[in-house]
């Protein structure tokens, strides 16, 4: 669950990038597009989602692939998370 948080705190635009997109950007991008992102944990895997429309399909997975990707992961993403987590 830490993970799965943490990389849904904050995803880098372009690789390499410190300009990123934070989790109120990539739930307004995906809301504007119909959709939804988030993950599901089990006990031994994280399955990270996207649901929307049709029409949207690919740039919704776009923004699932920047967050499985280029997650920020910074020493504050994984302090949030696990603060959010306990």
């Amino acid at each position: 669950r830490l993970l799965a948080e943490a990389m849904l705190r904050a995803v880098r635009q372009k690789a390499g990038s410190e300009a990123v997109w934070t989790r109120a950007q990539l739930q307004n991008r995906t809301e504007s597009l119909g959709g939804r992102i988030g993950a599901s944990v089990g006990d031994d895997m994280i399955e990270f989602w996207a649901t929307g429309d049709s029409a949207n399909a690919l740039p919704l997975l776009d923004t699932l692939l920047a967050i499985l990707s280029r997650p920020r992961l910074n020493e504050d993403d994984v302090k949030s998370a696990r603060e959010t987590v306990e």
